[in-house]
């Protein structure tokens, strides 16, 4: 891929990185027996993960960022004795450009990591990697397609990384915390028998659980290991009378032990706690006395186990699964269903307070940037009852930087925001009641013809899905189109997955819940799904356009329908910019969806806004969410010819009408 602002009289992006010592020490230890165990090697893989193959990681484990520059969540690289790829998903190459240094190669997944590596390193040499960081089906899938170009795969017991990052960060030093019953809904020990029952049904007398959303669900406990995660870094064996739980013991305060009963109990329902640095040791003891060790695999959004996890078993001992843990937890129990709401309603109190702050002072003309707009939307969230931090990183991207999807506002990139364009902010909150995660786009002064189509096509396609009523069999992949199609009438697309699922105060990208193009998606929705609902515009070096939703899974009558029928309830509260919507283009339908949707936040966010004395946003809320006059969609798209016909109607009606009159005047 051609890089951009590589030329020798080009002025280079602020945010580029310059690692050119970190990889002559690398290459250095590539070389050293004593470091990879062995013969040197001539290629080594570095991932953007962490041994739970983790979305967001801890600052000690952003390796992939500490040799290449890259910040995005979603990468990785390969080292040769003289050349440097970094491989990222489309969604992050305009970022990636920027960041990484010019000596290395941008790739895209047009371009296998094998077939590149045939054509850099000789037949019959190694490519080394380690193997806690990568996912065991990845792992397996790579290891084929080398052996296909005659390349071995092998495991590096020492991270090449690791050896000269120095200052190293360290972990974090927050006790672990129980989540309530009051929160969670149901008490540890009855999910510990559910997914007991689970593990019977599928033959295993043994299940181990390396995500760590997974584990802070089935046992009711949060932490602070990983930034806008509130897990604990950890991992859990269950057998049909033993559980362990691996982890740094002087995060297991007295409170967590006592709801786990660490202390003096040996039943099956009591938590027996042990080292966290020795799973691997214990999983190979542990495994001599198992039949079958079910070992969870790729899923949608849940990798499952990392090579290293899966090669202690012995080969006659394993089996792979998708994890029972991870479509308990998407269900989400009537306690967790009443927290969600609650959850956003508090968000949209928050939003509205950033965001009427935030307009009265651009409209008065003051300078703000995209960091002082992020920093006053988090500072929102952090006054609100139980808010346990953002959930992930706020994006604000202002004109041109809104372009890029996944943006985030930087002293190397960051803009001053006015009213010349368009305003796209990507943000969510922690709660002790639930997960938030939403999106909106503004414009604080006039915005172009152009930029009013994209965003109310954008706006169609999040209503035409969140209006759906379908049958429990379809796929997750199967209503997509909905969001897309407005936008695909004009030629345009956008280049990321429609929907995913979100936790209980947990993930804000949760599995098995993916809402895209993919088209062997073959999961179902069930009722107490969450998931975002979130399309998109993006033009390159101009704007940006998203609009989320969450929506929840929830479950209609059809009295003739001989199968059960689902439908989605709106869980955001959060008005969209009225004066980016183009009305005439908008179905009858649509604009009762809009009307409707107005109606709840008027009412509910209203009240909660009036409760906290929170006027100004209340006034800007109500500025949002005037009623739409039904005069102001005559023509919309979606029955425009209908529309049309009914008008000639009307017209030839009243020309008999008055031909008439004249007959019977004439008489």
């Amino acid at each position: 891929m051609v890089r951009k602002r590589c030329g020798l009289t080009d002025e280079p992006p602020p945010n580029r990185a310059n690692t050119t010592e970190r990889l002559v020490q690398l290459r250095a230890e590539m070389r050293r027996s004593h470091s990879v165990q062995g013969s040197p090697i001539d290629a080594y893989l570095i991932t953007g993960s962490d041994a739970h193959q983790n979305e967001f990681v801890a600052d000690k484990d952003r390796r992939l960022e500490y040799i290449s520059g890259f910040t995005g969540d979603i990468g990785s690289a390969v080292i040769t004795l003289d050349k440097a790829a970094l491989w990222t998903i489309d969604l992050y190459i305009s970022q990636a450009n920027e960041e990484i240094p010019c000596d290395w190669l941008l790739m895209n997944q047009s371009v296998p990591v094998a077939e590149w590596l045939a054509g850099e390193v000789q037949s019959g040499r190694r490519v080394g990697a380690d193997s806690k960081l990568i996912s065991n089906s990845q792992w397996e899938i790579l290891a084929k397609q080398l052996w296909d170009v005659s390349l071995y795969f092998i495991p590096i017991k020492n991270n090449l990384v690791d050896i000269n990052w120095s200052p190293k960060p360290n972990h974090t030093h927050h006790e672990a915390i129980v989540h309530p019953i009051e929160y969670a809904g149901v008490h540890w020990y009855h999910k510990v028998a559910m997914v007991r029952d689970a593990m019977k049904i599928e033959g295993c007398d043994s299940l181990v659980v390396t995500a760590l959303d997974e584990i802070a669900w089935l046992l009711n406990i949060r932490a602070r290991d990983i930034p806008y995660y509130p897990v604990l870094s950890s991992y859990v064996i269950l057998t049909k009378d033993q559980i362990y739980l691996f982890a740094h013991t002087r995060k297991i305060g007295t409170a967590v032990k006592d709801h786990l009963r660490i202390e003096g109990c040996f039943a099956s329902n009591c938590v027996r706690l042990r080292p966290y640095d020795s799973i691997l040791d214990d999983i190979a003891t542990m495994a001599q006395k198992w039949k079958t060790a079910c070992l969870p695999g790729e899923h949608l959004l849940t990798p499952g186990v990392s090579r290293a996890v899966f090669f202690t078993v012995p080969p006659e001992k394993r089996r792979t699964l998708v994890s029972p843990i991870a479509r308990m937890k998407a269900e989400k129990n009537e306690v967790e269903r009443k927290g969600m709401h609650t959850a956003h309603l508090k968000d949209a109190v928050a939003f509205c307070e950033a965001m009427s702050y935030i307009e009265k002072m651009i409209n008065k003309g003051e300078e703000m940037d995209e960091i002082e707009i992020a920093e006053l939307l988090d500072e929102a969230r952090r006054a609100q009852l139980n808010n346990e931090g953002i959930s992930f990183k706020t994006i604000v991207a202002f004109g041109k930087n809104g372009a890029f999807p996944h943006y985030e506002p930087k002293n190397t990139t960051v803009l001053m925001v006015d009213k010349t364009n368009l305003l796209l902010i990507d943000s969510g909150a922690q709660y002790l009641e639930g997960t938030t995660d939403v999106s909106r786009t503004f414009h604080f002064g006039r915005p172009t013809a152009e930029q009013k189509e994209m965003y109310t096509r954008v706006l169609m396609g999040l209503i035409d899905l969140a209006s759906l009523t379908f049958p429990a069999s379809v796929t997750l992949s199967e209503i997509d189109v909905m969001a897309r199609a407005p936008l695909w009438s004009v030629g345009q697309d956008y280049n990321h997955g429609t929907g995913h699922g979100i936790g209980a105060f947990l993930s804000v990208h949760e599995g098995p819940i993916l809402v895209s193009r993919h088209p062997t998606l073959q999961e179902v929705y069930k009722e107490g799904y969450f998931f975002s609902d979130e399309p998109g515009y993006y033009k390159e070096d101009h704007y940006g356009i998203r609009l989320e939703n969450i929506l929840e899974v929830i479950s209609v009558n059809k009295t003739d329908a001989v199968e059960k029928y689902l439908a989605f309830k709106t869980v955001t509260l959060i008005p969209f910019e009225p004066k980016l919507i183009n009305l005439k283009m908008l179905s009858p339908n649509q604009v009762k969806w809009l009307n409707d949707y107005y109606m709840r936040i008027s009412n509910e966010v209203g009240a909660e806004l009036k409760r906290q004395g929170r006027m100004d946003a209340f006034h800007w809320m109500i500025s949002k969410v005037k009623m739409i006059p039904e005069r102001a969609y005559a023509y919309g798209s979606a029955s425009r010819v209908h529309n049309k016909l009914l008008c000639i109607s009307s017209m030839l009606l009243a020309s008999l009408i008055v031909f008439l009159q004249r007959t019977f005047l004439c008489d």
